[in-house]
């Protein structure tokens, strides 16, 4: 009987894990959403998930991630190429805040650095095409500039 209850725990686990596969894979859509008093809505109710924002509705531009109407994640890519640019996260209040990236076109990480309620914080690095570290810039909670060193 105990062999039976493991084994119906895994099978459980198992199921799981691949239903949570399958809905990963769920094609995002095009954002088509009605912004009232800062909170985004699609058919009359409030959105959650993510959609596509289309540059001359051909090109990927924007894929944007929404946690109870509001914007959480922000990813814009190159258009026409179709690299990332950024990644970003955003508050409650929408304010950048979190980790964030840029690429270059290459993928290559640009800078990396968090923004506290749109204030940079914390270490900043910059780095060139090749992959360098070339410029370390460290911020404090109000975004001032504490120390710059290039390298």
């Amino acid at each position: 009987m105990i062999k039976m209850n493991k084994m119906n725990k895994i099978l459980a686990i198992l199921a799981l894990f691949i239903i949570g596969c399958v809905k990963s894979e769920k094609e995002i859509l095009p954002c088509n959403l009605q912004i009232d008093d800062g909170i985004s809505y699609t058919d009359g109710k409030v959105f959650k998930g993510t959609c596509n924002i289309l540059y001359e509705g051909e090109y990927l531009w924007k894929t944007l991630t929404y946690k109870r109407g509001k914007l959480h994640k922000e990813i814009g890519y190159y258009v026409p190429e179709g690299s990332i640019e950024y990644i970003g996260y955003r508050d409650r209040d929408g304010k950048i805040h979190g980790d964030f990236q840029r690429f270059f076109k290459n993928g290559d990480i640009e800078i990396e650095g968090t923004f506290s309620r749109s204030y940079y914080t914390g270490d900043w690095k910059y780095y060139n095409e090749a992959g360098e570290m070339y410029r370390k810039m460290v911020y404090d909670k109000a975004g001032m500039v504490l120390d710059s060193i290039t390298y």
